[in-house]
């Protein structure tokens, strides 16, 4: 959902040394959830019991595509894989290639998008309020024509235009459905529920939500 991310946090998380290994395994249409150090994004985390922050989607040439505050940002897979990120590499289950080139190329009207940061609060609050009392208030999924997004959402979108099987998603018990607000949570969800369609980096992860 990306906890109010800014280009001043990505300075930060881009420092040091990448984690090699899972950036040489990463393909094309690769997801990749981390935890982005900080207090600030420990405690969101932690108040809307998501165990990450931020959902990144790799693109051809080593890089990933970053929806943060105030637009998106394309990085080195290298810059977000590295372990203090503790990175979590899904893959989506494409049928066939060009399931993963329409997933791309839909991705790539996203390289210039703002921020929906009052989406982004909104949606955390609501959350949060759902998490500690149980109760449920609902966004309003986004309109595909919405000019603002936040990472989790439009990857989904994504998904659900270029792969079929992605579909049951659409009934799955997701902070997406029940809140109207994409987590990255649902991804973890995902993954445990349909591993035939979205699963991590070997099979060999342990998922929970």
């Amino acid at each position: 959902m990306g906890f109010f991310l800014n280009r001043r946090d990505y300075r930060d998380l881009v420092r040091g040394r990448p984690d090699l290994a899972a950036a040489t395994n990463t393909q094309p249409g690769d997801l990749i959830l981390v935890r982005t150090s900080g207090v600030l994004f420990a405690a969101g985390r932690k108040l809307t019991r998501n165990r990450y922050d931020h959902i990144a989607v790799v693109l051809e040439g080593g890089r990933t595509l970053n929806i943060i505050l105030p637009k998106a940002v394309v990085l080195p897979v290298s810059a977000v894989t590295k372990p203090v990120n503790e990175p979590l590499v899904l893959r989506p289950a494409w049928q066939t290639p060009e399931q993963r080139a329409r997933f791309l190329a839909g991705m790539d009207r996203y390289k210039d998008v703002r921020y929906h940061t009052r989406r982004s609060l909104i949606g955390i609050f609501l959350s949060c309020v759902n998490t500690w009392t149980g109760l449920k208030f609902r966004l309003k999924k986004p309109d595909e024509s919405a000019p603002c997004w936040i990472c989790t959402e439009a990857i989904i979108a994504g998904l659900l235009n270029a792969l079929p099987a992605f579909e049951p998603v659409n009934t799955m018990r997701l902070d997406y459905n029940l809140l109207g607000f994409a987590t990255t949570n649902d991804f973890l969800r995902i993954a445990r529920d349909l591993p035939q369609v979205l699963g991590p980096i070997g099979g060999k992860e342990k998922i929970v939500s």
